[in-house]
């Protein structure tokens, strides 16, 4: 026969249990990406050097003739970065890079969230040189982009994920062009947190107090 002590250490554990296994493995987690491009280009079209893309968290790619590409993404740490550079010669060669990197976040309840993050993206055209540059945040079905720089803060519905991305390109036919575009500092928090959701497994808290009852009224006897 178990103690009366003994009967109610199990009864909690076995609660303790049965809340934070389920969480675990349904707990959001994060996961990032980037993808870099460049190519240079001759006057008729036909590209000088083959074009160049690479993928992973911290991407990069050059591409050079008698001009020049560079791209770069980067994603990691609730933030992501993207450069890209581009130089041309009219009459000879045009040059085209791009980067895109993004941090996103995935197994979130179909629930309402407040995301914040700060943001810097700024393109540029000067003649025959011109740039595009972006950071924001998608979610299925929707996304914002967003130009220049400061904080950003917004609530949107979370169902499974959202992905938050910079992104630039730069394209040169005579000069040369440089911009970049960063995401840093997201935050994504459940948007009425002063009512916290009550999980499934929660429920088993009734007939396990049923059951520590039942216990000490048999010791009691």
């Amino acid at each position: 026969m178990i103690s009366k002590r003994l009967a109610a250490v199990i009864v909690f554990f076995a609660l303790i249990f049965a809340y934070a296994v389920p969480q675990a493995f349904s707990a959001p987690y994060w996961l990032y990406d980037g993808n870099a491009f460049a190519q240079v280009i001759w006057a008729d079209g036909t590209p000088s050097s083959p074009d160049q893309q690479f993928y992973g968290p911290a991407a990069g790619s050059v591409a050079a003739a008698v001009s020049f590409a560079d791209g770069h993404a980067q994603s990691g740490g609730f933030a992501a970065s993207v450069s890209s550079f581009a130089e041309g010669t009219v009459g000879h060669h045009s040059t085209l890079s791009s980067g895109r990197a993004a941090a996103t976040i995935y197994g979130l309840a179909n629930s309402s969230y407040i995301i914040n993050f700060d943001y810097t993206a700024n393109p540029k055209t000067e003649g025959l040189i011109s740039s595009i540059a972006h950071a924001g945040y998608e979610i299925a079905g929707a996304h914002q982009d967003l130009e220049g720089s400061g904080h950003f803060s917004t609530i949107v519905n979370g169902n499974d994920w959202i992905s938050f991305y910079a992104s630039c390109q730069t394209n040169a036919i005579s000069g040369s062009i440089e911009t970049s575009a960063s995401i840093s500092n997201i935050t994504v928090d459940p948007y009425n947190s002063s009512a916290a959701p009550i999980p499934g497994a929660i429920f088993l808290l009734g007939p396990g107090l049923v059951g520590l009852a039942a216990i000490k009224r048999r010791f009691k006897k």
